[in-house]
């Protein structure tokens, strides 16, 4: 594949007066963020190419060569988006698309394993092409230049071949690339990026005392709640004496396509509410045990932020699936994203002084998409409030004045929340009976008056599934695709819209957020995590809210609530200021008096 030809665009492409392909290379510096050493800039149709070294890029105030009505293609764009917004911090935000999003789009709901999220050689071989380089020499040259043994020439011809492997993609399918819909896509991962590189403030203390004293601590809790004897005296877990005990015990046991058992969290937790005795095990696992603390240490800045990688876009439905980073798909991923490990932990948040962080959720967003978008209007008016309590009430499991801090009442409202939400999903009544732990025939009937108490809701869910099956394909209010197949499942039809609207959602508020000041740190579902200055706090959380109030209204077509969840001033952490009865809280609280109590002896830092 050579760089040295002039290469055509379709005509959707002619109101863009350049078509620049650009690719950075970079180091990481002491708070895990980009540090550039070089650019190469690619255009499309006259073959035009420019390399500029560090010196010559600081020596910038503005993205050079890229004019107002050009568009810029990366393949991901989250990084570059980064570097640009380093290099040259409140210039004007180009319009970008990303190839690596463009091909997930084109090809979600057909693509496995490595195509589904290709790498920039992956895509150019599936697109028929073949790449300028191979994989091994690729992370050859990233380890050369992580290392900082490299030659300029070498990273210069190296940083070369990405814009021409981009180009070739977009050669190939930039007919079919929905402009507007890319462009959007592209001011979302801009959007992003300014997050991403924010990340999420951490009490350094804190976390790095749990790092010391981690093997301690997984002993501790090793040796008083492994009832079953799953762990050897080196703390590792054995599938071995799990085989065992689940033969004696005679336990049905879903297994993965090898064969061996599944202990996944999910899973995990699944079989302890099947078996009781299982819970304190579940616990141990999911809580402390296989916790792998290292990868959250290795996301800490000397800044005292914690960053990763927020991979929009990874989902079938479109969220974003944060985690750690893994190269061409080889090895294993170093990083964790801090929101995805349990609860407990998110006790380091810590703001920096002067500053609030602050969590803010939408309210009942599923229900809200699924009552908009079916135009059932007694979903619309019970979405509006209590969407779970009213369902209860109009179920005749409470009267409609109750409350729901009766414990009675918020019973019946946790279950009726479970069943709505289920049923959003196309969950049977077996797995419903099986997850509210109560009989087949209960959550039948539960379902069928579900189904007659919101019936426009009811049949549109199943027109949903019908229409997505003849038509092949599936797409969000804002318009992320899905291709349809013989072996889509109809519970990812029915709940598609939902989550993909979802996914639209928060794509909006962090667009909005982004282009307002907001300093947003971190999306996670249906929540956005920002830091607000102390002096600006409440204005600026109003202006936040109503962001994502205007957000879901333009997916749903309905107004939204949302609420402020979590709020931590400087110089508490989350840890000191949660409710003893908040989630993790306890756990918490448990962990850091072991060791602030000298309850578990230190080890070397090793961080787990």
């Amino acid at each position: 594949m050579s760089g040295s030809y002039a290469a055509s665009l379709p005509s959707s492409w002619d109101h863009f007066e350049h078509v620049w392909h650009i690719d950075f290379e970079h180091c990481v510096d002491r708070n895990k963020l980009p540090d550039v050493l070089s650019m190469h800039l690619l255009e499309h149709r006259s073959g035009q190419e420019f390399a500029l070294w560090r010196d010559q890029l600081l020596s910038t105030t503005r993205l050079p060569f890229v004019g107002p009505n050009d568009v810029v293609i990366a393949h991901s764009a989250m990084t570059e988006s980064i570097c640009i917004q380093r290099l040259w911090h409140g210039s004007v935000r180009p319009k970008i698309v990303c190839t690596f999003t463009e091909l997930m789009a084109l090809t979600n709901g057909l693509a496995e394993g490595a195509d589904k999220h290709p790498s920039l050689i992956r895509a150019v071989e599936m697109l028929g092409g073949e790449p300028p380089i191979t994989r091994d020499y690729k992370n050859l040259m990233r380890d050369k230049i992580l290392s900082g043994q490299y030659e300029r020439s070498e990273v210069q011809d190296y940083n070369r071949t990405d814009t021409v492997m981009t180009r070739f993609v977009l050669e190939q399918i930039g007919e079919r690339i929905p402009i507007e819909h890319a462009l959007h896509r592209g001011h979302y991962i801009w959007s992003l990026a300014d997050a991403e590189a924010r990340g999420l403030p951490v009490d350094l203390r804190s976390a790095y005392e749990l790092g010391d004293h981690w093997q301690p601590i997984r002993r501790h809790y090793i040796e008083r709640d492994d009832q079953f004897g799953l762990y050897d005296s080196e703390l590792s877990f054995s599938r071995d004496r799990l085989e065992q005990l689940v033969a004696a015990k005679g336990w049905d046991w879903p297994r993965k396509a090898s064969g061996v058992l599944d202990i996944r969290a999910v899973t995990l937790r699944e079989q302890a509410r099947r078996y009781p005795e299982l819970r304190s095990f579940q616990r141990l696992q999911s809580q402390v045990a296989e916790l792998r603390l290292s990868k959250l240490l290795n996301t800490l800045g000397a800044d005292g932020f914690s960053r990763c990688s927020l991979k929009p876009f990874w989902t079938l439905t479109s969220r974003n699936l944060p985690q750690g980073e893994r190269d061409e798909g080889v090895g294993t991923a170093e990083t964790v994203f801090l929101l995805s490990l349990p609860a407990w932990l998110r006790g380091v948040i810590c703001p920096p002084e002067g500053w609030i962080i602050v969590a803010l959720d939408f309210v009942a967003q599923e229900v809200l998409i699924a009552a908009g978008l079916s135009g059932d209007p007694t979903l619309i008016e019970d979405a509006q409030h209590d969407p779970y309590l009213r369902f209860a009430a109009r179920a005749g499991l409470v009267p409609w004045d109750a409350d729901s801090a009766d414990p009675v009442v918020n019973r019946a409202r946790i279950v009726c929340k479970v069943c709505l939400l289920a049923s959003l999903y196309g969950q049977t009544p077996f797995g419903l009976a099986q997850q509210l732990g109560c009989s087949v025939t209960y959550a039948t009937d539960l379902q069928r008056t579900l189904a007659q108490v919101y019936p426009v809701f009811w049949k549109w869910s199943l027109d949903v599934i019908a229409q997505a099956q003849f038509d092949l394909q599936i797409v969000s209010p804002f318009g992320w695709p899905l291709h349809v197949t013989s072996t889509t499942k109809k519970t990812t039809l029915k709940n598609y819209k939902m989550q993909s609207g979802g996914a639209d959602a928060l794509r909006l508020s962090v667009i909005a957020a982004y282009e307002a000041g907001i300093k947003i740190c971190a999306p996670l579902h249906d929540s956005l995590w920002a830091m607000f200055p102390a002096n600006e706090y409440r204005d600026q959380v109003a202006i936040l809210q109503q962001i994502m109030a205007r957000a879901m209204q333009s997916v749903s077509g309905i107004p939204c609530r949302t609420k402020v969840e979590t709020v931590v001033a400087w110089p508490n952490c989350l840890g000191d200021v949660r409710k003893p009865t908040d989630k993790g809280a306890s756990m918490w609280a448990e962990i850091m008096g072991l060791i602030r109590n000298g309850q578990v002896v230190p080890a070397t830092r090793t961080g787990g």
